[in-house]
């Protein structure tokens, strides 16, 4: 059986191979409608760091698994027996075919410390292939002691500043599957397709005094309240994740660190306990204050969307002479992706003059 599991940091990228223990993958409540042809559906670009880079998702019945962000994203399809992993890294400077040939070496040094830890048998690799699509390809084979063959492929691309790497990989009872070559086909087709887009342009709000880089294919509705919302955004994918921005002009008195400015907060905190989603009716529970370096204050609660329970997590911070809020609201299962993308939002607020 077969699951997945990190071994190795190099260069950015947090390596994982399966290791022992098959991925759970939660079994279809209905069976899924025939899949139109191929020609007619159009392809669904996913974002990848801030939607700098954009690639085509894996159709049917590929889905993702486990957490992911906008620098990694893992896939899964058979019950675990078959894997792709899209990762990104920030890329220095240009490699030189020197510092190629290191950084494969350091991954197959990596991956035979793997091996010898679980006990597998190396069946082939890992060793470098010629790919001319590609900056570097690397394949590895080998054997667990339940008797499956891992095989997997790594594709390596540069885009200016970033690295790209997807890991195609399948888990067999024999060492010769027909699935292996189509997973690593995709994973090569998924890289060599994977584009380079226009970074997303800031919103400017005069009023707030603000701007603000909304998440990428995220709907923005603009209010520009000078005290009150800024703006909302809203996923198109999930009805109930919303992220809300406020600001409140901070009184002279109140703009340096002190008690008038801790009184100041904590009036602007309690009366967010009554704005969305919560309510008279449906009021903040369960609060909990978390460490954040980044902000005055951080707060998660619990609360209610349409009847439906909600994991809110608010940022405070300042921004010039503006108190400026980021609450979060999502499904409980949704809260950690959120407040990732909550937190990139956050770090885009800036003064609209700088």
């Amino acid at each position: 059986m077969v699951k997945v599991r990190a071994i190795v940091t190099i260069m950015g990228f947090v390596l994982f191979i399966p290791s022992m223990g098959r991925a759970a993958v939660a079994p279809a409540s209905a069976p899924a409608p025939a899949p139109t042809p191929a020609s007619s559906q159009p392809a669904r670009l996913e974002p990848l760091v801030g939607g700098a880079l954009r690639y085509e998702a894996p159709p049917e019945p590929w889905k993702v698994y486990g957490e992911h962000s906008d620098r990694i994203v893992r896939y899964v399809r058979d019950e675990g027996r078959a894997y792709l992993e899209v990762a990104v890294d920030d890329l220095a400077a240009q490699m030189n075919e020197t510092q190629k040939q290191s950084y494969g070496f350091r991954l197959g040094k990596a991956i035979k410390e793997q091996v010898k830890t679980e006990n597998s048998e190396l069946l082939y690799g890992p060793k470098v292939q010629k790919n001319e699509r590609f900056w570097l390809t690397l394949r590895d084979t080998r054997k667990l002691p339940t008797g499956e063959v891992v095989d997997r492929v790594q594709v390596f691309r540069a885009f200016g500043i970033y690295l790209a790497r997807v890991a195609a990989t399948t888990v067999s009872k024999e060492r010769e599957d027909p699935l292996t070559k189509e997973v690593h086909a995709l994973g090569e087709d998924l890289l060599d397709r994977m584009k380079v887009m226009r970074g997303v342009r800031p919103t400017y709000f005069p009023r707030s005094q603000v701007k603000i880089v909304p998440p990428v294919d995220w709907k923005e509705t603009k209010v520009d309240q000078a005290n009150g919302v800024i703006a909302t955004y809203g996923d198109p994918r999930k009805a109930i994740s919303k992220i809300i921005v406020r600001s409140r002009v901070i009184p002279r008195d109140a703009r340096t660190p002190g008690p008038k400015q801790e009184t100041f907060l904590a009036k602007a905190i309690d009366d967010q306990r009554l704005t969305e989603p919560f309510s008279t009716a449906s009021t903040s529970r369960d609060e909990t204050q978390e460490s954040d370096p980044r902000t005055l204050k951080r707060i998660k609660a619990t609360g209610e969307v349409q009847g439906k329970p909600a994991a809110v997590d608010t940022r405070y911070f300042i921004v010039s002479d503006v108190l400026v809020s980021v609450r979060a609201v999502s499904a409980p299962a949704d809260a950690a992706s959120l407040a990732e993308i909550a937190a990139k939002l956050m770090e885009s607020v800036t003064p609209l003059r700088d």
